[in-house]
Formats: C-alpha cells, sequence, structure tokens
C-alpha cells in the first residue's frame, strides 16, 4: 500500500519496484496481505467512492514522477538493487514512448474517443511526451511481474537469472505498433536486457511486449533454487464493465 500525496486514499500494488521507488522517494509504503481486513476495506472504499474514475491511477503518477525527477540514484544492493533494475528497464520503455510523443505530439481527444481518454476528473498531461505515455498507461490491461524467469529459447544472452515484465495493451487505437517497436528497440539496446514482441492476440486483439532484464548479481540463490513467481497488477476497477478493465482479485 502506497500513501501518494496529494491523495488521501492509498494506492494498492502487488508490484514490488513501484513500492521500492516510493518507499525511496519519501513515501509512506507498507505491507499486507491480500485477505486482510485494512485491504478489504481500503478496495471497498475506492469502488464506493469510485475513485478509479476520479484519480489518476498509482501506474499514471509513476509514469509521470519517473519522467521527470532528475536525480542521482544511491548505489543499491541486493533486493532494492534488483527492484531498481526492473523499474529502470520499465522506465526506459515509457521514456522512448514520450520521446516519440515529444517529436509527433498525439492527436487531440475527441467526443468519440475512448472513455478511457476522456476522464474528465482525471485530464490528460499538457506535455505531449507524458500525454503519449499517460495514453499507454491507461490502456494497459495488465502489468505482469516473474521474478526468476526463464529466458526465451531464442535468446542470445549470457545472463541465467533475469526478472521478466509483461505488459499487456487493450486495442482500443493505443498503442501504435511502430512506437512499440521502437521503444523496446531502445530498452534491449543496454546491456543485460532481452524484450520481445509486440505480439497481438488473434482471439482478444490484445497487444503484449515481453521485457527481461539480468539480475543474477543481485540475489543470493538457496541451494534449491528461487521458484518462478510471477505477480500480476491489474489497473483499479472502472465503473463501466464494457470499458474491459478488470477489478482486484481477492485472495
Amino acid at each position: 500500500m502506497i500513501k501518494a500525496v496529494p491523495h488521501d486514499h492509498p494506492y494498492l500494488t502487488k508490484l514490488p519496484f513501484l513500492a521500492h521507488n516510493y518507499r525511496y522517494w519519501g513515501y509512506e509504503v507498507s505491507s499486507h496481505t491480500d485477505d486482510s481486513e485494512f485491504i478489504k476495506e481500503i478496495k471497498y472504499q475506492e469502488l464506493k467512492n469510485k475513485l478509479a474514475d476520479r484519480r489518476p491511477s498509482l501506474m499514471e503518477i509513476w509514469v509521470r514522477d519517473i519522467l521527470t525527477r532528475n536525480e542521482d540514484y544511491p548505489v543499491f544492493s541486493g533486493e532494492d538493487l534488483r527492484l531498481q533494475r526492473v523499474s529502470t528497464m520499465l522506465k526506459d520503455f515509457f521514456k522512448a514512448i514520450a520521446a516519440q510523443g515529444d517529436a509527433e505530439p498525439p492527436e487531440p481527444v475527441k467526443w468519440w474517443s475512448p472513455k478511457l481518454l476522456r476522464r474528465s476528473h482525471v485530464p490528460l498531461p499538457d506535455n505531449p511526451g507524458l500525454d503519449l505515455a499517460t495514453r499507454y498507461i491507461r490502456f494497459l490491461s495488465a502489468i505482469r511481474y516473474t521474478r526468476n524467469a526463464p529466458l526465451p529459447e531464442e535468446s542470445n544472452q549470457n545472463f541465467f537469472v533475469a526478472d521478466r515484465i509483461v505488459l499487456e495493451f487493450w486495442p482500443h487505437g493505443t498503442p501504435k505498433w511502430e512506437q512499440v517497436v521502437s521503444a523496446l528497440g531502445v530498452v534491449a539496446a543496454k546491456t543485460g536486457r532481452w524484450t520481445e514482441g509486440p505480439e497481438r492476440s488473434m482471439v482478444t486483439g490484445m497487444i503484449k511486449v515481453e521485457m527481461w532484464v539480468d539480475v543474477g548479481d543481485c540475489i543470493v540463490m538457496e541451494r534449491s533454487g528461487e521458484r518462478e513467481q510471477e505477480l500480476v497488477d491489474p489497473p483499479p476497477r472502472y465503473e463501466r464493465e464494457e470499458e474491459g478493465l478488470p477489478g482486484y482479485v481477492d485472495g
């Protein structure tokens, strides 16, 4: 749970690299189990007050913060270094998307644009780069974070322990294929990374991208080895189910 000022109601996430960033930035961050009464109450209040429509999502705030903060991070080690590498890889993806928005500003939102872009309580940023990056965030169906994820067989990387991020986007006009390809190229250009995609589902039309980052020097493996573990953070539930955004998964 993250208390993101200036929003009084806290945000919930299962993604540890987001908690890592906000803890370092000085926000109040705490951990709770999914089935705790406290978290159940937080989710209830979020739905009751329709906060998903009345405030930016945590990922929208994160992408704004990560792209506008100019600061030198300390020398992390262990788990903090691991989470920082994952965060930096995702930052590089959205930074590359924002650069394309600066070069070619996105078209203004019209009355016929998807509802996710016409949220009157949460207007898109004035900056064209942040505008485009925020549009990508709003069309996220889910972010999947897998620790100790196996690399694909076709990978030519020589690292053996990697964490993976999977982004799944709704197919409502954003993202654009060429923009995603360009952003993945920026991510893959740095040492210790591997990317795949974009890939479009023939059934749902969703666009999926995958990114791996080397974390072998960040962890001490137990004798039996750590097992692969996937954490999924769906965007918060929206008022209209036809928008397709999933709700929180209980327990």
